[in-house]
């Protein structure tokens, strides 16, 4: 599937509003231009928070492909928020629930045969690869 830009129709706006005009494809939007605007905002987020007094929080969310992430934001005197990291954590779960299993029944030698969670996307991904673990192993 086509993002906006890259649809015959708006294409064919964009050409009457600005002829010979190509707008960037979806991957120069989701590469090198992407991370330039990034770098670009993590630099005047540094240069506004610097010597602040923030509050940080973190978050659980799905990104849009409904992957699990952590976010990471502070917030600055009178509510302006910023974000600061979003990390996927999928895997950081996964590992995390097979190392406790692990670890438990290494030491007090004993077989674990359920895993109780919470149903937030991320942790149903991490019961479905623990699930996957505990089969193989």
């Amino acid at each position: 599937s086509s993002i906006c830009t890259e649809h015959p129709k708006v294409k064919k706006a964009i050409n009457m509003l600005q002829p010979g005009y190509t707008p960037p494809s979806r991957f120069a939007l989701a590469g090198h231009l992407l991370n330039e605007v990034f770098q670009e905002e993590k630099i005047k987020c540094s240069e506004k928070l610097s010597g602040e007094f923030v509050c940080m929080s973190t978050d659980g969310w799905s990104n849009i492909h409904n992957e699990p992430i952590v976010c990471a934001t502070v917030t600055v005197d009178g509510g302006t928020v910023y974000l600061y990291d979003s990390i996927d954590t999928s895997e950081y779960l996964t590992t995390l629930a097979s190392d406790i299993i692990k670890s438990c029944e290494k030491e007090f030698k004993y077989h674990v045969t359920s895993f109780v969670t919470d149903n937030a996307t991320n942790i149903a991904k991490m019961r479905e690869q623990t699930a996957k673990y505990k089969q193989e192993g």
